[in-house]
């Protein structure tokens, strides 16, 4: 199925509490996760009690569909500030590989704690998503755009609202953006 120039789907979503496993929240997600663009401060507040027990914490779910089709779901949470940087530089990495042509991009990550591989790539002239065993042909230029956009609202919320440095993943996107817009 072709999901070309299709609206990609985000929400990048915090646990308030500690999960054990997908039985904690895959049932009624709303009871435990707090989503950082909808409820802002409600998340700063749960990022900041957390990172003050657990230093570097940053367990949630990163929701991500593309055409309507669940590309990152619940069954797959993990860390989300190093799974969006990671995200970044996946796109950096095909950036770099492709040049200006399609056909020869590549770019990879394996989640922080899940075993599940995610990438970036081109074959027969299309540009795939892959995580785990899910491919999906996006619409190369419409996926990376909105990627780095939602990736950027993510650092911009942690830059605002927590006492954490996003500096480095903040220019890092900029220039990614701004790389984009003079191709």
């Amino acid at each position: 199925m072709s999901v070309h120039s299709l609206e990609l789907s985000v929400r990048t979503m915090l646990f308030t509490k500690p999960i054990a496993g997908l039985d904690d929240f895959v049932d009624y997600p709303d009871d435990v996760l707090v989503d950082v663009v909808e409820q802002p401060e409600q998340a700063a507040k749960v990022w900041k009690a957390r990172r003050e027990s657990q230093p570097g914490w940053s367990e949630g779910a990163l929701l991500i569909g593309y055409g309507g089709r669940p590309l990152i779901d619940l069954t797959m949470w993990d860390s989300v500030w190093p799974l969006w940087s990671y995200l970044v530089t996946m796109i950096e990495e095909y950036l770099d590989s492709s040049g200006d042509e399609l056909g020869e991009g590549r770019g990879e990550f394996s989640f922080p704690m899940q075993p599940l591989d995610a990438a970036l790539y081109d074959s027969d002239q299309t540009t795939w998503f892959l995580v785990g065993d899910n491919h999906v042909d996006v619409h190369r230029d419409s996926f990376i755009d909105q990627v780095l956009t939602h990736a950027h609202e993510f650092f911009e919320w942690v830059a605002e609202w927590t006492e954490d440095d996003a500096a480095y993943e903040l220019e890092q996107v900029a220039g990614l953006i701004a790389r984009r817009q003079a191709e």
